[in-house]
């Protein structure tokens, strides 16, 4: 695995402490490029304890070439560091499914429910795709697969589409490895020199790649691992999320007494205990189930002396500057905006680095 700089990855444990909702999106290991296309299928890298896919009726898009170009980029957008990164996660996988939606039947594009085998539920819902409707299919066609010079696509004028945004910038990024000294391909350079590529290309294919890249990468890092993305759930393990729990749901001990501080406690002003209410060492009410127990009595905002009130403020201010780097940040990856905005957001909210550090 490549060495990255781990300040690559405190804007992605800062920027998005919740999962990024996957609201459509769908391997490619198989044969060589050319003459083997027809045998790129599921079943040659499909792990036993992995999600089942549809029923497979046409190839993989991406040959198995541009998947390990795809895997190098991945890194490069989410690398490793003390924790799973983006090729861990298998995200090019999940790029290689969204692009080959309509290999499978039904298409790989939005995942059925109401619920996963995480949460106590016998089966996997949301490995049973929904049927598109022929308005549905139209649109997302057009958006994967492009306009294709069909006059049925080409309403709105020509599109191309995902699938020709990333074969042209993978094919542009190894025209621009082949270029280095010593070099190769651009999955077989130095990550440092790939990261360099990628920053400074003014290829508007690499570009144009990337726009449509990086926000897809975040979306399957944190999202459902039904979309090919989020492998082990290293995404939610990573920014402490528990995932789909339903139907087991949450115990009344456990939506009363969370364990994580809510926003009251942040600001130095949760509910405090009756001095004649019991409690365990851990200070939790004893002598009543924790099912059946009524929340404290107490009043939920006592009034705060000055100490607190000034602790409050200063807390609150905190808070609102949190919240609207997150808030900025996930905007920007749900409207799918540009590479060069997010980086540049991120860039601004890393850790200022004095010289010689």
């Amino acid at each position: 695995m490549s060495t990255h700089s781990p300040s690559r990855r405190w804007i992605i444990k800062a920027g998005i402490s919740t999962p990024v909702v996957m609201t459509a999106g769908c391997l490619s290991q198989g044969g060589s490029d050319s003459s083997a296309t027809a045998n790129r299928t599921m079943a040659s890298g499909l792990e036993p304890t992995q999600f089942r896919t549809p029923r497979q009726i046409a190839p993989l898009f991406l040959t198995d070439t541009e998947f390990k170009t795809l895997e190098a980029v991945v890194d490069s957008i989410v690398p490793a560091d003390d924790n799973p990164g983006a090729r861990d996660a298998q995200c090019a996988r999940g790029i290689q499914l969204l692009l080959s939606a309509f290999s499978f039947s039904p298409a790989m594009i939005f995942a059925g429910g109401p619920f996963s085998n995480r949460g106590g539920h016998t089966s996997n819902d949301f490995e049973k795709f929904i049927e598109l409707d022929p308005y549905e299919e139209l649109a997302w066609r057009i958006k994967i697969e492009g306009s294709k010079g069909m006059p049925a696509r080409s309403f709105n004028g020509s599109v191309a589409g995902w699938q020709t945004i990333y074969r042209n910038g993978l094919a542009a990024l190894n025209a621009s490895a082949a270029q280095v000294p010593g070099g190769g391909r651009f999955e077989q350079l130095p990550a440092p020199m790939q990261q360099l590529i990628l920053r400074d290309s003014r290829d508007s294919a690499v570009t144009d790649m990337l726009n449509i890249a990086t926000p897809q990468v975040l979306e399957l890092m944190y999202g459902a691992p039904e979309y090919g993305g989020n492998a082990a759930l290293v995404g939610w393990k990573f920014t402490d999320y528990e995932g789909d729990v339903q139907p087991r749901g949450y115990t009344r001990q456990q939506v009363v007494e969370p364990d994580n501080p809510g926003v009251l406690d942040m600001l130095g002003l949760s509910r405090r205990r009756s001095a004649d209410q019991p409690t365990t060492q851990a200070g939790r009410s004893t002598g009543v189930s924790a099912q059946t127990a009524p929340p404290p009595q107490s009043a939920l905002l006592p009034v705060p002396t000055l100490e607190e009130t000034l602790r409050g403020q200063n807390a609150f201010r905190q808070l609102i500057a949190m919240t609207s780097d997150e808030f900025g940040l996930a905007m920007m990856i749900d409207s799918q905006s540009n590479q060069q905005r997010i980086r540049q957001f991120v860039q601004s909210k890393l850790p200022n680095k004095s010289g010689g550090q």
